[in-house]
């Protein structure tokens, strides 16, 4: 027990490691000065080619009877974003960053789940 208090104790200590690099910060800075959420393509007419997948984890519930399926799911979407990207020799090195998903332009996904009357 007495190892993890020290453990979090330096990450609340050193500041670098909750706010990031030098690099990063300005990485940061650099990439969303000017990042507009729309369609990011280089050009306006370019499409956008979006892969969808969808991991089952587990069947959680089948009811034969009614022919309901309950299920744990994860759904993984990829695109490349044609305004994010950056020299990594100019940012130490850095290959990625993460970003929260309000912060950057997503795909519209809708997943539907009709019950049909029969």
């Amino acid at each position: 027990m007495r190892h993890g208090f020290s453990f979090l104790f330096f990450l609340l200590w050193d500041g670098r490691l909750l706010e990031g690099s030098k690099e990063e910060i300005q990485l940061r800075k650099n990439l969303f000065a000017n990042y507009s959420m729309v369609l990011p393509v280089e050009f306006p007419n370019s499409p956008l080619l979006v892969t969808f997948r969808l991991v089952l984890y587990r069947i959680t519930e089948l009811d034969e009877r009614n022919q309901a399926l309950v299920t744990s799911v994860e759904v993984v979407l990829r695109w490349k974003d044609a305004y994010l990207k950056w020299d990594t020799k100019d940012y130490g090195g850095i290959e990625q960053i993460m970003v929260p998903y309000a912060s950057i332009w997503t795909p519209d996904i809708i997943l539907g789940n009709r019950e049909e009357d029969t």
